[in-house]
C-alpha cells in the first residue's frame, strides 16, 4: 500500500505535526522550570 503525504491542517505531513508538538512541549517544560527557579522564595 503506498503511503502519500497528505495535508493535516496548516501542517503539511503527520511527521511536522509530530515535530512541532515535541518541540512545543520540550520548550514548554523548560520555560516552565526556569520560571519555577526564578520565582522560588523558599530559597532566601
Amino acid at each position: 500500500m503506498e503511503e502519500k503525504d497528505e495535508r493535516v491542517g496548516i501542517f503539511p505531513s503527520w511527521n511536522w505535526l509530530y515535530l512541532t508538538v515535541i518541540v512545543y512541549a520540550t520548550i514548554l517544560i523548560l520555560l516552565l522550570y526556569l520560571l519555577t527557579i526564578v520565582l522560588d522564595h523558599s530559597t532566601q
